[in-house]
């Protein structure tokens, strides 16, 4: 049965000659070697790249398997997003720290307590989660981090991909307004440039971008009146992150020009919040 496997590895009568047959064999532990690989270096199934929801005593998390696996190399630590939908109705959101532990295990370790769509703390517990994969099955492990000792086992499961594709549309929408919420808040409404009050003239403006993996915190968000917020998007004004200095592309019209001339600086407050991001965004700081 095994020769019959094998086929012409197994039969040497088949080569023209001895070296052929080493060649040929050579070709195929080659190609065995990288296949083992690259089995390694990522997941062994696609059934881990979904969303897994685990439930907890205050309702049920929602954690995005597949943008976990983006950053299973990163050699910094990366914050990934979770949204938790509480038994009352509200939602909040988390900014773990991601820290793979094996190419099928990671630890998510919660520093902060989360934010509900109001911009209001969400007063969750602080610790750590270790998702472990084993036979198509997720487990947890849940870490106090003031008692250590204190263990629980919530459950977990993946979600159905049509239920996925709902729910990735509703917490998208609600981080967007969590985001929003928190960062007018932090700004007392007001741009942090020109001071503008209006709500509806106002954007929370992401200073490292979500392109390069920028998380809705505190410390990545800014209120912008809408056209200034376009404007540094585009990178045609930049803050300094020494002293907060509006420095502007001169092709700017002559009233942006003049604008930035009398609005000269950011809010102290506001550019102490953000500078860590602001020194990644300038290109001042290494992230890899």
């Amino acid at each position: 049965m095994k020769s019959d496997v094998l086929g012409p590895v197994a039969r040497p009568r088949l080569c023209s000659s001895t070296s052929a047959c080493s060649r040929f064999l050579l070709t195929v532990v080659s190609y065995l070697e990288a296949f083992i690989f690259m089995k390694n270096k990522t997941f062994s199934t696609p059934d881990l790249q979904k969303m897994l929801r685990v439930s907890w005593d205050s309702g049920s998390e929602y954690i995005d398997l597949t943008e976990a696996l983006n950053h299973q190399s990163d050699s910094e630590n990366f914050r990934l997003c979770t949204d938790e939908i509480r038994r009352d109705g509200q939602t909040a959101f988390y900014y773990p720290v991601l820290r793979w532990i094996s190419k099928d295990s990671f630890v998510l370790e919660y520093t902060d307590p989360g934010v509900f769509e109001t911009g209001e703390s969400a007063e969750g517990d602080l610790g750590t989660a270790t998702y472990r994969h084993n036979d198509g099955t997720w487990t947890c492990l849940w870490k106090y981090a003031q008692q250590g000792f204190s263990v629980v086992k919530p459950k977990c499961a993946l979600l159905d991909p049509a239920v996925e594709r709902e729910l990735e549309l509703v917490r998208r929408a609600k981080r967007d307004r969590a985001f929003r919420n928190m960062i007018l808040a932090a700004d007392d409404k007001k741009c942090a440039i020109t001071c503008e009050e209006l709500p509806c003239l106002l954007d929370a403006a992401h200073v490292k971008e979500v392109k390069d993996d920028g998380s809705e915190t505190l410390s990545n968000g800014l209120t912008l009146r809408k056209d200034i917020h376009a404007l540094f998007d585009a990178k045609l004004i930049q803050i300094n992150s020494d002293d907060g200095t509006i420095e502007f592309d001169k092709r700017l019209s002559s009233s942006y020009q003049a604008l930035f001339s009398e609005f000269k600086t950011i809010r102290a407050e506001t550019l102490n919040r953000i500078r860590e991001n602001l020194l990644v965004r300038n290109g001042k700081k290494n992230t890899s």
